[in-house]
């Protein structure tokens, strides 16, 4: 996908969550629908930053699934600062977690 594609995609997920789920349906009973809209939206900023950054080429997908391991650093181009990419897939995977959780 594109980098403008992601985006566009970034910003359906978030309308998910804040027009229909919050706004319509209510928190209470959106909670899986806002738990997995916001996984996949961190999944697409972080496509967008990595296309900015030149990290990867068009063809590249990630998938919000891949992030139940912690091992889905191995499929992660490098990050500028390494810490920010192990604190991101360690905080992206337990919200995984929480996710299977709720």
């Amino acid at each position: 996908m594109k980098e403008d594609d992601h985006w566009k995609a970034y910003q359906e997920y978030r309308d998910n969550i804040f027009s229909w789920a919050l706004e319509i349906r209510g928190l209470e009973k959106s909670q899986r629908t806002v738990g997995l809209n916001a996984s996949r939206a961190i999944v697409e900023l972080l496509s967008v930053y990595l296309h900015r950054k030149k990290l990867v080429d068009e063809g590249f997908q990630l998938n919000h699934r891949w992030f139940k391991s912690i091992n889905v650093s191995q499929k992660l181009p490098d990050f500028k600062f390494i810490g920010l990419k192990v604190d991101l897939v360690r905080k992206k995977v337990l919200r995984e977690e929480l996710r299977g959780i709720i």
